[in-house]
């Protein structure tokens, strides 16, 4: 994960086989060296560093969301519904211009998040995720990525998806492009007209 304001500061998370992916590192040097910055007690999944308030981190790890405000010296821990904690595999950005504004995708059906009070609150973005697939049925997709615009709409643009058959062997990713802003009733299937992706 890059820094947002310093282009030689770069965070990893690395471990070996006994810490799988526990341990957090800093680069200051664009990777001539790294100093060790915290170890968690799950494996990493996500990480985010807010562009407007860079000392804040945002980390997930297994079934648990947790943040620092001292650029890594100390984590905590942020309440989250029930729902949410069903995950290994969260996607976390941080609003570009507010640092309590933060979305998370559960890589399940329909999960994908918000909190705009910095955890105290968590609402469940799912409107408009329930869409045809590729084959025209009706199906709730997953957000596999998305990406905060911070535009004066808050735009949001997502990749969805769900599991189809390749062939009779193997699954695959079967993806939709997804927008949605202050203005729009929910997610807004902006996939016609693009190559199945």
């Amino acid at each position: 994960m890059l820094h947002p304001l310093k282009e030689l500061h770069l965070y990893i998370v690395q471990g070996n086989s006994d810490e799988e992916y526990r341990t957090l590192w800093r680069t200051r040097d664009d990777g001539a060296s790294f100093s060790t910055v915290y170890t968690f007690d799950e494996p990493v999944s996500s990480i985010a560093i807010s562009r407007s308030n860079p000392d804040k981190i945002v980390v997930s790890t297994w079934g648990r969301l947790l943040y620092s405000l001292d650029a890594g010296i100390t984590f905590h821990e942020y309440i989250i519904p029930d729902e949410m904690r069903n995950s290994i595999n969260y996607k976390i950005e941080i609003h570009p211009r507010d640092e309590n504004e933060i979305w998370l995708s559960d890589g399940n059906e329909g999960g994908i998040w918000c909190t705009r009070d910095n955890g105290h609150t968590w609402d469940k973005l799912d409107k408009g995720l329930n869409i045809p697939n590729w084959e025209g049925n009706v199906e709730n997709h997953k957000i596999g990525r998305f990406f905060l615009t911070g535009n004066e709409k808050n735009a949001v643009y997502a990749i969805a998806y769900t599991m189809g058959y390749l062939n009779e062997s193997y699954t695959t990713p079967r993806g939709k492009v997804l927008y949605r802003d202050d203005t729009t009733d929910g997610w807004v299937n902006y996939s016609d007209g693009l190559p199945k992706v």
